[in-house]
């Protein structure tokens, strides 16, 4: 499925602001079965599986979207050594934290997650549609 696409500015060959990419986007199915869109990246080499995530200084801009979860599986906890700013744009999102404790995000709601131990839970029935900012940190 397209998303759409993502129009990026910079300066023309005259030191005038320009469009200087503008191109279609794709998600990746993750084998989680979430859909990863990597709308911009800075490029710096980073964590996990193919350098996904970004290393310290690193940028990368995403939308993931999250089918509905199966009730019966419970959702696991990870950590990324990122700082990671979102809003949350379409559907319902639990955030559970390891004490146990847990939030639901509506449209339009903020995050900042601190590269703690966290898990996301989609109650659905619709897909949950998180834009988010991921920074690299030490």
């Amino acid at each position: 499925m397209t998303v759409g696409r993502v129009l990026r500015t910079g300066l023309d060959v005259d030191g005038r602001s320009a469009a200087i990419e503008d191109r279609v986007i794709d998600p990746r199915t993750l084998p989680s079965g979430r859909q990863l869109t990597e709308l911009w990246a800075d490029g710096n080499a980073g964590t996990g599986p193919g350098g996904m995530f970004p290393g310290p200084g690193g940028v990368r801009y995403w939308l993931l979207t999250l089918p509905a979860d199966d009730a019966e599986a419970p959702p696991q906890l990870h950590a990324t050594p990122t700082l990671d700013l979102g809003v949350l744009i379409a559907g319902r999102l639990r955030l559970i934290l390891e004490d146990g404790s847990s939030t639901e995000l509506a449209p339009g709601d903020a995050l900042v997650q601190t590269g703690t131990a966290h898990a996301w839970h989609n109650p659905g029935p619709a897909d949950a549609v998180l834009a988010v900012v991921v920074l690299g940190a030490a």
